[in-house]
């Protein structure tokens, strides 16, 4: 896999404290393409400066705990038992489920949806977020037009406590991270329950199926299933 390219539609971020929002123009920040982890540092600047702001034509139900530097854009709806922690930014017309939790440094693109349950933590995530109930996504970078089903698990740490690495092309990278989960392109699902190791990049066009646990980067264009044998007996 070559070198991994962010466009500006990647990553919705607010613009200014107006009410309105735009793209992020990553050609006004500098980080290195071979290391695109660097832009969940420039998501942390520049959702920690933000002016906090809810559009009036939101809709934040009752029992919806807000609290940092949260940027609400018009058309969102955030059902109760809801907690949004930390710098955030919520593009138009998403829908958060109930007893959902968003927080860290956390930009969620327009027309997203996150069901019941949902843990989003410290994530990028471009138009078209689609989270499907009790699922963890962390630490990670998501591009336009993604579907996590039900029950996923980004994984986001080692379990012997060193950084993680990302493999760029034939080199394994260190992120200089102790936490990160996953980089995905864009048009890509992911099936229920499946689980992501921390540091794997997957493609654009990819196919996830079910229950696949993904341990290696995943080339663009992709389908991934696990083969199932059943054994029956009499019982």
């Amino acid at each position: 896999m070559g070198p991994l390219i962010i466009s500006k539609k990647n990553i919705l971020l607010p613009s200014n404290a107006s009410g309105k929002s735009s793209n992020l123009d990553l050609s006004q920040h500098f980080f290195n393409p071979l290391a695109p982890w660097e832009i969940l540092d420039i998501a942390e600047e520049i959702l920690s400066n933000e002016i906090p702001s809810i559009h009036p034509t939101a809709r934040i139900e009752s029992g919806v705990e807000i609290e940092g530097n949260v940027f609400i854009d018009e058309g969102v709806s955030i059902m109760r038992g809801s907690k949004l922690s930390g710098n955030i930014y919520v593009g138009a017309n998403t829908f958060i489920a109930n007893s959902t939790l968003i927080r860290g440094n956390t930009s969620i693109g327009k027309d997203s949806v996150i069901a019941f349950g949902a843990d989003i933590k410290n994530v990028a995530a471009g138009d078209f977020f689609r989270v499907g109930p009790l699922s963890f996504i962390g630490d990670s970078i998501v591009q336009d037009n993604c579907f996590f089903g039900g029950m996923v698990r980004v994984s986001n740490y080692r379990l012997d406590g060193k950084d993680v690495s990302v493999k760029i092309g034939d080199r394994l990278v260190s992120t200089g991270r102790r936490r990160f989960g996953t980089i995905i392109e864009a048009n890509c699902s992911v099936g229920i329950a499946c689980i992501i190791l921390p540091g794997r990049i997957i493609g654009k066009n990819c196919l996830i199926g079910p229950q696949v646990i993904v341990r290696e980067n995943i080339l663009s264009n992709t389908r991934v299933t696990v083969e199932q044998t059943l054994h029956k007996t009499k019982i």
